[in-house]
């Protein structure tokens, strides 16, 4: 399966998007899972950086939790205090259950392109979390996501409004940020803190 199949394998019908379940796991397993298992790895490594060091997770607009229906959920992704992994998979377990039932469009789940945006919203809830987890730790070990803008790319397929490089530059300037001007636990949307 491409990356692009992933995003688009949600295709819009007369009655709304049609979510098969298949799609709805490979999608939480490359965007979530496992950008996760890939963070999980190189942990070690990056905490014994005498620099400290930076984990940059790409985000979306797509992710923010104003796109879920449901406030409950939006509350409880929202509550650093008592996010944790347990959380986070228990909801992604919610939803692909509901997917699996055909019954995902009457639980508050995302209306448009559901699996894609429940994807990112559990990749930025973790980044919040591991933000959490680690900001006792020294050196500092910065955790950020950067939504790097609505980027030009077979995956938009050519509409987007920056180029790939433009959208890449937006990622590694938050990496590049010194450590007195960096943050740790946010979003940012192009150049901008915003709003989870």
């Amino acid at each position: 399966m491409k990356l692009e199949d992933l995003l688009w394998s949600e295709q819009q019908s007369s009655k709304g998007f049609i979510v098969e379940y298949e799609s709805a796991k490979a999608c939480m397993e490359t965007n979530y899972y496992g950008a996760k298992h890939v963070i999980r790895a190189l942990l070690p490594l990056l905490r014994s950086s005498s620099r400290g060091a930076r984990i940059i997770n790409v985000g979306s607009l797509f992710g923010q939790l104003h796109n879920l229906r449901s406030s409950k959920l939006q509350q409880e992704l929202a509550d650093v205090d008592h996010l944790s992994d347990a959380l986070i998979d228990q909801v992604l377990e919610m939803y692909l259950n509901d997917v699996k039932q055909k019954i995902w469009e009457d639980k508050g789940w995302p209306l448009k392109f559901p699996s894609y945006k429940m994807s990112k919203i559990a990749l930025h809830a973790y980044t919040r979390l591991l933000a959490t987890q680690l900001e006792k730790d020294v050196p500092k070990v910065f955790v950020n996501c950067v939504h790097p803008g609505f980027v030009r790319t077979d995956i938009t397929s050519g509409m987007g409004n920056i180029s790939a490089q433009e959208g890449a530059e937006n990622i590694v300037r938050v990496a590049l940020l010194p450590p007195n001007e960096c943050p740790s636990g946010q979003l940012f949307l192009e150049k901008k803190v915003g709003q989870f």
